[in-house]
């Protein structure tokens, strides 16, 4: 891995290459559980209801980077 991935930062990183400017943004997910569903002990198993929190740090950016993120961040979440 480059040593410029390396770390957990509170900062907006930039990396220019050539004509391409790539910005590394501070995303903070918290997971909170609201309720047990239900459990069963004996097979381990149990349903949760949880409420996932996504925070991205956008204070610094400038605004047209800013509308292009609150337009074009997806989230997708997958049972198995």
């Amino acid at each position: 891995m480059p040593s410029h991935y390396v770390g957990f930062t509170n900062r907006i990183l930039s990396q220019e290459k050539g004509d391409v400017l790539n910005l590394f943004i501070p995303v903070y997910v918290i997971l909170k559980i609201k309720s047990l569903q239900e459990v069963d002990v004996s097979k381990l198993v149990g349903s949760v209801s949880v409420v996932i929190l996504v925070n991205v740090l956008v204070e610094n950016l400038p605004e047209p980077i800013v509308h292009l993120l609150s337009n074009n961040i997806e989230l997708q979440i997958n049972r198995s």
